[in-house]
């Protein structure tokens, strides 16, 4: 499979006005994202339903234990669990508030725990599958928290509906969100991407485009981002 091919199902949108290259990436990444900013994103869509069951089936286990990196009020395990989805989920997030959200949420069905997507608190080969929540393209130290999640896991890495770039390389933006919001966003370079998981061991089973954005760059003058979800296995 291609990583690199669009698939027929993407929509297109123009030129997306939200995102605007970071000056000082670090001085944004320090205002934080927590899971009240992103909230246009933490949903349970048609998307999400279509995808997430069918890849976290993909395991051969009957209830998978599974964690989630930047989990936020605990909407995709709700969700899973509404869809049938037998599993023993645990969430992680660094936002005390998103995690007490998400405990009141999942009804104590779950497991949600505070500690940050780049340096987890849990031993080597601890999870069945590891997923990124559309959380990766929002921890500064993306490359860290790929190392993190594949030596967590046994057997499968998700990272779900995040923006990379096929060409260009990685670049973080400040986002507009909800209309007055700036948060930081970052657009992974998919090739660098796929190279840190190599270099772990996983190797790509799937990939799906959600949708396509054009976002403004100084050199060139845009860049392509396409909203992928990606399945890897070791």
């Amino acid at each position: 499979m291609s990583a690199t091919a669009i698939g027929d199902d993407q929509r297109i949108i123009d030129l997306d006005s939200n995102y605007v290259l970071a000056e000082d990436p670090d001085a944004l990444f320090a205002g934080g994202a927590d899971w009240d900013k992103l909230g246009h994103i933490t949903t349970w869509s048609d998307f999400s339903r279509a995808l997430l069951p069918d890849w976290i089936a993909s395991a051969g286990i009957a209830c998978p234990r599974i964690l989630a990196i930047g989990c936020g009020p605990g909407v995709f395990c709700r969700g899973l669990m509404d869809a049938g989805v037998r599993m023993e989920y645990h969430g992680c997030d660094v936002d005390p508030l998103a995690i007490e959200a998400a405990r009141q949420l999942c009804d104590g069905q779950a497991q949600f725990h505070l500690c940050s997507g780049d340096d987890l608190a849990f031993d080597d080969g601890s999870f069945d599958i590891v997923m990124f929540e559309s959380s990766l393209a929002y921890i500064q130290y993306y490359g860290s928290a790929i190392s993190e999640a594949c030596r967590v896991s046994r057997k499968k890495v998700i990272s779900f509906h995040i923006p990379v770039f096929l060409r260009e390389k990685t670049a973080v933006f400040r986002r507009t969100v909800l209309n007055t919001r700036i948060i930081p966003e970052i657009c992974i370079n998919e090739e660098e991407m796929l190279k840190i998981f190599w270099s772990r061991g996983y190797s790509l089973a799937a990939v799906s485009t959600s949708t396509v954005r054009y976002v403004p760059l100084k050199t060139p003058a845009f860049g392509i981002a396409c909203f992928r979800s990606h399945l890897f296995t070791s």
